[in-house]
C-alpha cells in the first residue's frame, strides 16, 4: 500500500512539474518568436519584503521599466523580482514586447528558459520512478 501511494505521488508530482515546465518552455519560445525587441530604461526599482518557506524575511527588488513605441510611452512592472539590486534607475535595458500588447512587455534579460528546463529536469525522474517502481 505504501509503495502504491508513493508511486502515485511521484507520478502526480512528476506530471505537474513536467507539464509546468513544458508550458513555460512553450511560452518562452512563443514569446521569443513573436516579440519585438526595443530599448528602454529602468524607471524605478521597488524594494519589498517577502517571507520564504523557511520563514526568513528577504528583501526583493522589482524593476519598473519604460519604453516608447509609435510615440506612445509605456511603463511596465517587471514580472520578475531579484534578490539583489541588479538594476538601478535610468539603466538602459532591452525590452521584448508583443505588438498590440505592449503593457505585457518583459525585460529581455528576465525572459529565459532556465526555470522551464529545471521543472522538466525535476519532473522526468519523478515520472520515471513512479512508473518504474
Amino acid at each position: 500500500m505504501l509503495d502504491l501511494n508513493m508511486n502515485l505521488m511521484l507520478l502526480l508530482v512528476g506530471s505537474v512539474f513536467l507539464l509546468l515546465g513544458v508550458y513555460m518552455l512553450c511560452d518562452y519560445l512563443w514569446y521569443v518568436h513573436n516579440a519585438v525587441k526595443t530599448q528602454g530604461r529602468i524607471s524605478r526599482v521597488d524594494e519589498y519584503q517577502s517571507k520564504d518557506s523557511d520563514r526568513r524575511v528577504r528583501t526583493l527588488y522589482r524593476p519598473y521599466f519604460e519604453f516608447s513605441v509609435h510615440n506612445m510611452r509605456y511603463e511596465v512592472k517587471s514580472n520578475t523580482s531579484y534578490y539583489r539590486k541588479t538594476m538601478k534607475e535610468d539603466d538602459q535595458v532591452d525590452i521584448l514586447f508583443i505588438p498590440g500588447n505592449e503593457n505585457s512587455a518583459r525585460l529581455a534579460r528576465a525572459n529565459n528558459p532556465v526555470m522551464a528546463c529545471m521543472f522538466i529536469v525535476l519532473g522526468l525522474p519523478a515520472l520515471y520512478l513512479g512508473v518504474a517502481s
